[in-house]
């Protein structure tokens, strides 16, 4: 497990942005918009580090038995899990079955799950085609969609 108030993003900047900081926090230190390269936590395993020289979305899973992220690799957004101890454990396809239809596209961003199981990370998926924004709830685990909804 992620210890509490352990994970953190560190910014090409080399500013730290720690889990328990707001937006007014931002807003406070003067800082601007800058991308983050690493994120680290304490697990059982000891300290981790997850980095990424094209940029990484993180965010720690709801029963913070790891990480979901979104890295840039070759300008392609890629959604990975981690377990607490760093290993990868799941990629999660670009192409993702919404409304019964198979679509191809990319994970955007984080949003709260809809799915209240304490597992499921919620994410945004755009469909390439169409341009039109889904919030799929994904079970870490498994990488299976729980629910999916129009995002607006």
């Amino acid at each position: 497990m992620i210890k509490d108030k352990s994970f953190q993003e560190e910014r090409r900047d080399g500013k730290t942005i720690l889990e328990s900081m707001t937006i007014q926090d931002f807003f406070d230190k003067g800082w601007g918009v800058e991308q983050v390269i690493a994120v680290r936590w304490k697990s059982e395993a000891g300290n981790i580090e997850v980095k990424n020289p094209e940029g990484i979305l993180a965010e720690v899973l709801p029963d913070r038995s790891g990480v979901a992220a979104l890295l840039t690799v070759d300008g392609n957004r890629v959604l990975k899990v981690f377990s607490s101890d760093g290993s990868e454990q799941l990629v999660v396809p670009n192409q993702q079955k919404v409304g019964g239809k198979v679509l191809k596209g990319v994970f955007e961003w984080f949003e709260p799950s809809t799915t209240k199981d304490g597992v499921s990370f919620g994410v945004v998926f755009s469909d390439w085609s169409s341009g039109v924004s889904y919030q799929l709830d994904i079970n870490p685990t498994n990488g299976l969609v729980n629910s999916e909804k129009l995002n607006r």
